[in-house]
């Protein structure tokens, strides 16, 4: 199997890539065959992750699977 933050990235294939930005692999026996995206309100900034980092206080991922933590709009922007 894999490391975590790798995934093996074809059929059979023993050969490990690491996870990109935003997406992460947990430790798997068997291995895993994709990388997973970080939840909305959690990211990854650098490749290789085997878990996703909550935003800061103040910061949003308002997507699945970014790279960064951004601004979040202030109450009264529109």
């Amino acid at each position: 199997g894999c490391d975590s933050g790798a995934f093996a990235s074809g059929l059979g294939s023993t050969a490990c890539s690491q996870c990109p930005a935003g997406k992460f692999s947990p430790r798997a026996a068997g291995g895993v065959a994709a990388c997973t995206n970080c939840s909305v309100g959690s990211v990854t900034t650098s490749g290789g992750q085997g878990a996703c980092v909550p935003c800061s206080p103040g910061l949003v991922a308002a997507l699945p699977g970014l790279p960064a933590c951004v601004n979040a709009p202030s109450a009264g922007f529109r």
